[in-house]
């Protein structure tokens, strides 16, 4: 297994795996938001996970500075 930064190449991937969590984990609706997430609002510590060069998964970790 190998950790990644994600970059916009991976962006079809990972539409792909939330998908495939679809509705059981995720709403339908969910998904035109995760895009706008990919497109514009993604953070740098944001990761896609590859096993034998597939790519399996992404999620990330988010501080709040406030709180």
């Amino acid at each position: 297994m190998q950790i990644t930064k994600y970059i916009p190449s991976f962006r079809e991937n990972c539409i792909e795996i939330f998908k495939s969590n679809q509705p059981q984990y995720f709403a339908v609706e969910e998904l035109r938001l995760f895009e706008n997430f990919l497109d514009y609002e993604i953070e740098e510590n944001y990761y896609v996970i590859k096993t034998n060069g597939l790519l399996v998964g992404c999620g990330g970790i988010f501080f709040d500075a406030k709180e």
